[in-house]
């Protein structure tokens, strides 16, 4: 948040948040000035401002996982049921991301 305070962001990567709902009004308004992807299971006002929107599988439910309580304890999720045809992890997502952004890079480098 200190960062979109402060305009230091050129771009937003958001994951499994919704920082539109809970940020001061003069963060969100740096955050969407910007590009802004969101990576999400649910629409929620960040996800309504988005450049990019992955929708992803929910976690323990969709895709197992861990969660953490409020005690550092992890507990494990369990996948219950199949993600609707289509919808990728959040963790797949990132990795699909990233190879784009590594052969981008490679090309470039390849024109130097």
């Amino acid at each position: 948040m200190d960062i979109l305070l402060r305009k230091e962001s050129d771009a937003s990567l958001v994951i499994a948040s919704d920082p539109a709902a809970n940020f001061p009004r003069k963060a969100v308004e740096h955050l969407v000035k910007n590009p802004l992807i969101v990576i999400d299971p649910h629409m929620n006002a960040t996800s309504l401002m988005g450049d990019v929107i992955f929708p992803s599988a929910f976690v323990g439910i969709e895709v197992g996982g861990t969660a953490y309580r409020m005690d550092h304890v992890p507990l494990p999720l369990k996948k219950v049921v199949e993600p609707p045809e289509g919808i990728l992890t959040d963790e797949e997502i990132l990795k699909r991301i990233l190879k784009e952004v590594r052969m981008i890079k490679s090309q470039k480098m390849e024109a130097s």
